[in-house]
């Protein structure tokens, strides 16, 4: 599977489970530094298969209540 179809999966999982289909939420999670990802923002972690794994086992966790 290539980063792209990665990404767009990320971002159809997130959307879903973690902001209930709100739009304006999920964009702003997109483009927000996050300090459990090294200071990087979801979005600019889409861009590579490495830092799609990561946020795939970011969404996990929070997706569990593990917020760390």
């Amino acid at each position: 599977m290539d980063s792209d179809q990665k990404a767009k999966e990320l971002f159809e999982d997130a959307l879903k489970n973690l902001f209930d289909g709100d739009q304006q939420l999920i964009s702003r999670w997109l483009e927000t530094p996050v300090p459990a990802l090294a200071g990087e923002s979801p979005q600019t972690l889409m861009g590579t298969p490495t830092g799609c794994e990561i946020l795939e086992r970011y969404i996990k966790k929070l997706k569990y209540g593990d917020y760390s």
